[in-house]
């Protein structure tokens, strides 16, 4: 079973679940309690154009608790895996070998998230105790402990505080006794259309390099400019080093059908070992060195039933000779034409790529494309698409120049189910993969 989490973290979960229910307890007595979710099952069968296969179930379960304007509100969400197929010889080459399969067991439970909310107590937004995912701050953290966010304070610029500590949450670590987390965040919107906030966060993880420390600082502004321009700016540095940088900008005018988006990020300094938080690829792709990217895409209806859209994206290394696996220079041009809604609920679509990788390989000329055809109770949806450089999580490695066909089918009976049915094929380098996959999804 993969539920772990330190010592201070179990005691301060068990704490607030037990602290939560004493406080929503009267309220809970008032007011009826809306428990709804939903459970999905699935059944994944992959396979290698040499004969090598696998098998393998996951079953879901997601649980909400009333909502944020109640005075109690929780989430749940777990997932179990059965490798039904048995094989798991992670000591030998097997193309779908996985992290799973160095346990005894080929049944693993996973818990993402089991906390409770506290939205009623006085100059408080919100009292969180639990298992909890933080997306809000820069980096995502897992955490078992406390969060803590007060009301705006419109007076002093809508400022708003969040702090939280606890246990951090790493799934495949074998010791989180010793691990523990904190940080605090501080938010204002000074002035029309703004919206500044300050992040830090602290993680002590001792792992297989040795004990970490890390404390990561960020700065994020949002502006927007009149109905239709969005702005947006990023930095962050961890320890004593500049980490990274980006900003964005976005104009949409929804009356002309017309978008037009802009993008530059840069990893400022090479990565190398840090907590898992901050960098969980390492053991991998070891030290990540500096690049810039840059992404330009604009997007134009035209008429009730025809867009077309194209743009760039180019990624270049600091140092031409840092480039290695997982590290790339390229320009990728492309453009789109589609249809929508011609006959109703047909929509298509045809992409054209030009990828140059900096002499790494020739210059390559691609198409893709998608069919969907939705109804009320069905959805279908065909297509494909071309990758310069996709990661392979079986293999654990990159494959370059992949060619991938899918298709996928969704069909609602009733209105509380879904069944869903799809089947991929990588036309890659190496080996050719297939994989398809059957659900069932209740929601209640």
């Amino acid at each position: 079973m993969k539920i772990k989490c330190g010592t201070f973290g179990r005691a301060l979960a068990a704490a607030g679940l037990i602290l939560s229910l004493a406080a929503g307890r009267a309220a809970w007595a008032q007011s009826s309690v809306d428990l709804h979710g939903s459970a999905i099952s699935q059944y994944v069968y992959r396979s290698t154009d040499s004969g090598t296969t696998d098998q393998d179930v996951y079953q879901y379960l997601s649980l909400d608790l009333n909502n944020d304007q109640s005075a109690v509100s929780g989430h749940f969400f777990g997932r179990l895996t059965d490798d039904i197929d048995g094989h798991q010889q992670p000591k030998e080459f097997y193309p779908f070998a996985s992290i799973y399969d160095t346990e005894d067991n080929p049944l693993v439970a996973h818990l993402y998230y089991a906390y409770l909310d506290l939205n009623r107590v006085p100059g408080l937004k919100k009292i969180r105790l639990g298992r909890m995912g933080l997306y809000d701050t820069p980096v995502p953290l897992y955490l078992d402990g406390g969060l803590v966010e007060t009301n705006e304070w419109k007076e002093a610029g809508y400022l708003s505080f969040g702090a939280y500590a606890g246990s951090p949450v790493h799934f495949f670590e074998s010791d989180t006794q010793s691990d523990y987390s904190y940080g605090a965040w501080l938010q204002g919107r000074p002035c029309s259309g703004s919206r500044l906030r300050a992040d830090y966060a602290h993680v002590h993880d001792p792992n297989l390099y040795g004990i970490e420390n890390d404390d990561f600082v960020a700065l994020s502004a949002w502006q927007q400019l009149g109905q239709y321009v969005r702005l947006h700016g990023f930095y962050s540095r961890l320890e004593d080093d500049n980490r990274d940088l980006q900003l964005d900008g976005l104009y949409f005018n929804p009356k002309q059908d017309f978008m037009v988006s802009a993008s530059y990020y840069q990893l400022l300094e090479a990565q190398t070992v840090q907590t898992i938080d901050f960098d969980s690829f390492y053991g991998a792709e070891f030290t990540y060195y500096p690049y810039r990217q840059y992404r330009l895409l604009a997007s134009k209806g035209l008429g009730d039933h025809f867009f077309v859209e194209g743009g760039a994206d180019l990624r270049a290394l600091v140092d031409n000779s840092d480039r290695s696996n997982f590290n790339h220079d390229f320009i990728r041009y492309f453009g789109t034409v589609g249809m929508r809604d011609l006959p109703e609920g047909l929509t298509a679509s045809l992409t054209g790529e030009v990828w140059d990788s900096n002499k790494q390989f020739e210059t390559i000329e691609t198409y893709g494309g998608d069919v969907s055809y939705r109804q009320k109770r069905i959805k279908l949806s065909v297509g494909s698409y071309y990758s310069m450089f996709k990661y392979d999580y079986t293999l654990m490695e990159e494959q370059t120049r992949v060619q991938t066909y899918y298709a996928r089918l969704r069909y609602s009976p009733v209105e509380a189910v879904a069944l869903d049915a799809g089947y991929e094929f990588e036309e890659g380098d190496l080996e050719d993969f297939s994989t398809m996959k059957l659900g069932f999804r209740y929601s209640f």
